[in-house]
């Protein structure tokens, strides 16, 4: 889409609005972030240093470094300092200080970067915006530290909801202060879970509205999920009212609202490729999706033509 070309160009398609409300910072976030922060500590990290813009900055594994924006930080302050380097995406990394894109920007240094930036093909805030802007300004570092997960791919996705469980889970809800909108998908009205006599449940979340009948293991369960007898869940999420026949087997798999998948069946597996269903498609009871699958939505039982589907296969109402 032309709508918006970038980052940076959806900011300043929108410097009218910003205008209008004539602030002396504008704070830039990402919406496909989990994070716990405090942004008034990074506001007065920024108002302490005289910065003319500070980025937010997070270690990560060495490992996975360069997928993202990486800075060298001086340490001017043990809450971060001057940015002395920043390199998106290097081959070769030499921080392990990774971009949250959390920007803090005088709004006239934000005004005139992004004018400035309009000019050039690429419109993004850390391959483009920061770079140009460190030489000319005060452009500083804050070093964050606490989790952060990263929710871009359905990989990500599916890692950051994981670490929603354990003993000692990463992401700790109850001193987030997060809670669910009852409204949605009508949750205030369902009923209390029920786990029926051969049912378990090992390091897993379940709500409201969810019967289980079977195992399930490591794994989210939204509003409404069913779990039949004998049938057994694993490292996966059950988006509402996904349903699992008798003796089906689902692992390292996500569903979509609504999904129903039928008796016997074999979805995904341990340890292997993720495996998504889309909303509302039936898959009929014997079939044998493998892993890395991708079934598209609102598939009916007569799409599926075969018994089983091999590793990484797209499934469409066309195959």
């Amino acid at each position: 889409s032309d709508w918006y070309k970038g980052t940076a160009d959806a900011v300043y398609q929108n410097l009218d609005f910003i205008h209008a409300h004539k602030p002396d910072l504008v704070l830039i976030l990402s919406g496909d972030h989990i994070y716990h922060m405090n942004y008034q500590k990074l506001i007065q990290f920024h108002l302490d240093m005289g910065a003319d813009v500070t980025a937010s900055f997070v270690q990560v594994s060495p490992a996975g470094s360069s997928r993202f924006g990486l800075a060298r930080i001086s340490e001017d302050d043990p809450r971060g300092g001057r940015l002395l380097e920043y390199l998106e995406k290097p081959a070769h990394p030499a921080s392990n200080w990774a971009s949250m894109t959390i920007y803090l920007f005088k709004t006239e240094i934000l005004d005139q970067a992004l004018k400035e930036n309009a000019g050039i093909d690429s419109h993004e805030f850390g391959r483009d915006i920061l770079p140009a802007i460190m030489s000319k300004h005060k452009v500083y570092g804050y070093k964050f530290h606490g989790y952060w997960g990263y929710s871009r791919t359905l990989e990500e996705y599916r890692t950051a909801n994981m670490d929603l469980l354990g003993e000692r889970p990463e992401i700790k809800l109850s001193d987030w202060q997060v809670r669910t909108n009852l409204d949605h998908e009508a949750i205030r009205d369902r009923s209390p879970a029920l786990i029926g006599p051969q049912g378990s449940i090992n390091n897993s979340r379940i709500y409201n509205g969810v019967r289980i009948e079977g195992k399930v293991a490591r794994s989210i369960l939204f509003p409404g999920a069913y779990v039949g007898a004998g049938a057994e869940v694993k490292d996966s999420i059950l988006f509402f009212d996904t349903q699992v026949g008798p003796g089906a087997r689902v692992e390292n798999t996500i569903t979509d609202l609504g999904v129903s998948i039928g008796r016997g069946s074999v979805i995904g597996k341990q340890d292997e490729a993720l495996t998504v269903i889309g909303i509302r498609t039936q898959i009929p009871q014997g079939i044998k999706i493998g892993p890395g699958c991708s079934v598209h939505p609102k598939l009916k039982a007569e799409n599926f033509i075969q018994k089983f589907y091999e590793q990484g296969n797209v499934i469409t109402a066309d195959n």
